[in-house]
């Protein structure tokens, strides 16, 4: 199936998104660190960028894991077609092993599947915005 090729090197941007969030991040430290501003405000806002970074990070992580993982089926799916059943089988009883999935999100379709994977990737991309503002809100 094409949808999983397509998916997986879409969400491969990820790494691209997560490295100008990076930049941001340094943009806004180097402001805050070399400007006159003091007292709470800078704490506030210290707080709120480091926050934000590390929640992208943490959101870039599980977009690489999905894009791996869509990658895998993608190359199973074309040597072996048949096997993507027994695949997403075993996937859910892994996931559902290492707690990384509730078990009432097991055996859903990958229309489902493909729609979560997305959502993650938009709000990566929401949070990399944000981080933007930040720097164009702080000049």
């Amino acid at each position: 199936m094409m949808n999983f090729y397509v998916l997986s090197k879409l969400l491969k941007q990820t790494h691209s998104v997560l490295w100008s969030g990076y930049l941001a991040l340094l943009i806004c430290l180097y402001f805050l660190l070399h400007t006159a501003m003091t007292g709470i405000v800078v704490h506030v806002i210290f707080i709120a960028l480091i926050t934000l970074s590390l929640l992208h990070h943490y959101i870039s992580f599980r977009v690489q894991f999905d894009a791996d993982l869509l990658d895998q089926f993608s190359q199973t799916h074309h040597d072996q077609p048949e096997n993507i059943e027994q695949m997403t089988q075993a996937l859910d009883q892994s996931l559902m092993y290492f707690k990384l999935m509730p078990a009432d999100k097991a055996g859903r379709d990958w229309a489902t599947r493909f729609r979560g994977c997305l959502k993650l990737f938009k709000i990566q991309i929401l949070l990399v915005i944000l981080q933007w503002i930040s720097v164009i809100l702080l000049f």
